[in-house]
């Protein structure tokens, strides 16, 4: 019987969290896109069944507003960036993610090599990284072979990223050949950095300053469209490591937090870095829980991630959160206390009455601390964070 009520305490403290609106990271945006069912192409097994496990994982964690495009043509993919490029502000924060059939274009390379047309000759050996010598493609359903006037060439991106306001935009692209819109060398000078500064000094700049990154399942090879449970190996592990995450995270820990279990399990590597000519300028690409959102991002006197709460006024403000400090989230109006961390016995010995055979073997189970609504969740506050009402009685918002 525990384990039901518990089950219930966490179903509720999963909604006490504030809508994106309120929070001072700006919009969350995201366009996802799953193309599998190909018209003339080979068909791929998992792109819709990743498209959906990521869009599911943003909304629902992470708070994202969210465009689900799934077997895509060209001209939903476009449009889709088009109004994205009319509508996204210098405040807001834009992931794309696509998953489906990639092609590299090696022929332009040995030409350019042919007529003496490389990186080094157009811009000098100290700017070498900056050039496109090579041109990947993402292929909509209506793509056909050997015929790209449906497909979406790595320029027609970089020229998107270069006139969207979006502080902040993250293209995850699992598909093959996706590494090449990389700047190369990117990640040796990121993890330089890394050892330089301390996190809080990082994390900071990281948000102050725009950017335009890139992480892709692979480099300049093919990808694996399976390998996972009933995804792709690299979106589960993409999902699993955001599914895992409970605090603010820039995005390039993915790549340490997904490689091994790709890297171990597949023959490609995955990539992380800035997108190149399209103006980054050292930022990243921050997720943030919902629960955190409404929060400005603030470290403690110690160096850690510790969120700045809004706090009571029986709470000192510039420490962390203690037993019994209390708080009010300034958007749901929920009274909210802070649960220290701590550990507990979880199951219940096989004697007890009316016990089930699913709550054995009894265990230790420790946890971080978090705060928690002092009293129900309402209904009208479940619909504030969820946008409707499940339950089976609905007398108003109060009950």
């Amino acid at each position: 019987m525990f384990r039901r009520s518990l089950s219930i305490l966490l179903l509720c403290l999963s909604v006490a969290v504030p809508v994106q609106a309120a929070s001072p990271y700006g919009r969350f945006h995201a366009l996802v896109i799953g193309n599998q069912n190909y018209k003339y192409l080979k068909p791929l097994k998992t792109p819709i069944a990743d498209a959906r496990a990521v869009e599911k994982i943003l909304r629902v964690q992470y708070g994202f507003k969210v465009q689900l495009l799934l077997n895509a043509k060209r001209d939903d993919i476009t449009r889709a960036l088009s109004t994205l490029r009319k509508t996204m502000t210098e405040r807001d924060n834009l992931l794309i993610y696509y998953a489906g059939h990639g092609f590299l274009d090696q022929k332009l390379k040995d030409r350019s090599n042919a007529q003496g047309l490389n990186c080094k000759n157009l811009h000098g050996k100290d700017n070498e990284e900056h050039c496109i010598d090579l041109e990947s493609y993402w292929q909509p359903v209506d793509a056909e072979p050997n015929d790209n006037t449906n497909w979406i060439s790595s320029s027609q991106i970089i020229n998107f990223l270069k006139a969207v306001d979006s502080k902040h935009v993250l293209i995850v692209a699992d598909s093959c050949f996706s590494g090449v819109i990389l700047m190369r060398n990117a990640q040796v000078d990121l993890d330089r950095r890394t050892r330089q500064e301390s996190r809080k000094i990082l994390l900071q700049r990281m948000w102050n300053w725009k950017s335009r990154n890139a992480l892709t399942s692979g480099a300049k090879e093919t990808v694996r469209d399976t390998g996972g449970q009933g995804l792709s190996i690299f979106a589960e592990a993409f999902v699993a490591a955001l599914r895992e995450n409970q605090d603010i995270l820039e995005s390039r820990s993915l790549l340490y937090r997904i490689s091994e279990p790709v890297v171990a399990n597949s023959h490609q590597t995955p990539l992380y870095g800035p997108i190149q000519m399209v103006g980054h300028r050292y930022g990243d690409f921050i997720l943030v829980p919902k629960a955190l959102q409404h929060v400005a991002l603030r470290t403690s006197g110690r160096g850690g991630n510790i969120p700045g709460f809004v706090r009571g006024e029986n709470a000192e403000v510039g420490r962390e959160p203690q037993q019994g400090d209390t708080m009010t989230d300034p958007t749901t109006g929920m009274e909210l206390v802070y649960i220290p961390k701590g550990c507990f016995q979880m199951g219940s010995p096989e004697n007890e009455k009316d016990r089930y055979k699913d709550e054995g073997p009894v265990h230790k189970v420790c946890v971080d601390g978090f705060w928690m609504g002092k009293y129900e969740v309402t209904q009208g506050q479940w619909k504030n964070i969820m946008g409707d009402n499940p339950a089976n009685f609905q007398k108003g918002d109060n009950y």
